[in-house]
């Protein structure tokens, strides 16, 4: 699970580079990351963080490149996911994990928190098929969609699916096994 937490790791800076330029303080990476995970092609609002940073000559980026950008993160950890899946816990996943999380468990859960997401029976919603599913899926061939990329079979479930989350993070934000 090293190089999924890697990958993690990896993406959280990809985000931070590309959106701060120059900038080196603490904050204005924390701002910039969430400001780059945040912004959607379909959407004409510009966040606090854009405005700070436009407004202290940082660049910003554009909707078509965050989408590309997330698009690039998602594949990511998708690939890193598939690459890890036999040895991942609960905890690893959770790294992964955009909250709010969707869970198809029951009538379906929503959880929005670490402690929520691991109290959570993992073989629940890690079930043979998911796990077969997103290891058999073409990652490089899976089109972005409004949801996010849709990992898994191909008739649609079980998938996990790795989009935005309300807050701006990049992650899963659906497991549907």
């Amino acid at each position: 699970m090293r190089k999924m937490k890697i990958a993690v790791l990896l993406a959280a800076g990809v985000l931070a580079l590309t959106a701060c330029g120059q900038g080196t303080r603490k904050e204005e990476t924390k701002a910039a990351t969430e400001a780059a995970a945040t912004a959607e092609a379909e959407t004409d609002a510009v966040s606090e963080a854009d405005d700070d940073y436009a407004g202290a000559g940082y660049e910003t980026i554009s909707p078509e490149e965050d989408a590309a950008l997330t698009e690039e993160v998602s594949r990511m950890l998708a690939e890193s996911l598939q690459e890890g899946l036999d040895e991942a816990t609960a905890e690893d996943l959770s790294i992964m994990i955009a909250y709010p999380c969707y869970v198809g468990i029951g009538d379906g859960v929503v959880v929005n928190n670490e402690d929520e997401f691991l109290a959570i029976d993992m073989d629940e919603y890690m079930t043979d098929e998911l796990r077969e599913a997103i290891k058999s899926a073409d990652i490089e061939s899976i089109k972005m969609t409004k949801a996010g990329l849709i990992v898994g079979a191909e008739s649609g479930t079980p998938n996990v699916i790795f989009g935005i989350a309300e807050d701006g993070t990049v992650g899963i934000t659906g497991i549907n096994p």
